[in-house]
C-alpha cells in the first residue's frame, strides 16, 4: 500500500535522476514499486544499494551528463 494515499502499489520500472553539483545522472529501467494512483515510487534495499554503487562509480568518471541503463549493469 502507498504510504501517501494508501492505494495499491505495482511492480514496474522507472527513471531515476540525480544531480551532483553541475552534473545530471539519469538511470533508466530502475525496478520499483509505484502507486497506481499518485505515482509515488519506492526502491527496495537491493536496488537502492545498486543505485548508490552506480552513483559512486559515476562520481569518479562522470561527465556533465550521464544516461545509464540499470538493466544493462545490474
Amino acid at each position: 500500500m502507498c504510504r501517501f494515499c494508501a492505494d495499491n502499489m505495482i511492480e514496474t520500472k522507472t527513471i531515476h535522476t540525480v544531480e551532483f553539483g553541475d552534473s545530471l545522472v539519469v538511470i533508466r529501467n530502475v525496478p520499483c514499486s509505484a502507486c497506481d494512483y499518485c505515482g509515488e515510487t519506492v526502491f527496495d534495499d537491493v536496488v537502492t544499494e545498486k543505485i548508490e554503487e552506480i552513483l559512486d562509480n559515476y562520481k569518479i568518471i562522470g561527465p556533465e551528463f550521464a544516461l545509464i541503463d540499470y538493466s544493462r549493469i545490474a
